[in-house]
């Protein structure tokens, strides 16, 4: 396998992959008392590297797609998520390098017939990420609904001074964004009475010094196309 420094490894390779795959994670399946995680329309891949020549040198990457998460089961709560995707690549705890599929792309099979290609830029560094549509429902009080992505990874990033940081980045976002918090919700309700907003759109950073993790730096930038609040005749916004 190519790592992200340009060099190479022999290594003892394990994959796993599935395709087409539903799950539950909870109790009382296939019941109308069932509660848990419903996992509907997977498809997975994780590879498992281990250095022959160095055994304590090890990799670990996944790259999957959900056509939809749900909660089910818990009263007053409604979680979905659609379109989620997840992506992994792990370093090995020796030099902090990942391998890098971008040079190197590594086919995994799903099933006797398909397959699923790992391909992650290694100049990445090591990478968590999330993405997808999700829809939350919290008792008809609280509901949001839009586009969302979360992100973990190295990064170079320059300050002011233009001296440059070595950083963990957590990075989350979200696009098209609707939400409403208040009495008889949804918001599309006619007795809603709360505070409304649509077209939003955000932009989160929380960066931390990898060499001196007491020095943190927090950016957000937002837009929102509709701010109001709806359900009272004597005050409005």
């Amino acid at each position: 396998l190519k790592l992200s420094d340009g060099s190479s490894v022999d290594v003892d390779l394990l994959t796993i992959g599935g395709t087409g795959i539903n799950a539950f994670a909870g109790v009382h399946y296939d019941t109308p008392q069932a509660t848990g995680l419903v996992l509907t329309d997977t498809e997975f891949a994780v590879a498992m590297a281990t250095d022959k020549q160095n055994t304590a040198r090890k990799w670990t990457t996944l790259q999957a797609s959900v056509g939809s998460v749900a909660i089910v089961g818990v009263t007053g709560l409604t979680i979905e998520a659609t379109d989620l995707s997840v992506t992994v690549n792990r370093p090995d705890t020796v030099d902090e390098l990942v391998v890098d599929y971008k040079s190197q792309p590594l086919t995994v099979r799903t099933s006797s017939t398909d397959s699923l290609t790992l391909d992650l830029d290694g100049d990445l560094g090591p990478l968590l990420k999330a993405s997808g549509t999700l829809d939350v429902n919290v008792s008809d009080f609280f509901t949001v609904s839009g586009s969302f992505a979360v992100e973990k990874r190295r990064e170079t990033v320059t300050l002011s001074d233009e001296t440059t940081v070595d950083a963990d980045l957590l990075t989350l976002g979200g696009t098209n964004i609707s939400a409403f918090a208040g009495n008889n919700g949804p918001a599309t309700n006619e007795g809603a009475v709360g505070l409304r907003l649509d077209d939003a759109e955000f932009g989160l950073a929380m960066i931390t010094d990898r060499k001196t993790p007491t020095r943190k730096w927090t950016t957000l930038q937002a837009t929102a196309g509709l701010a109001e609040f709806l359900g009272s005749s004597d005050f409005e916004v």
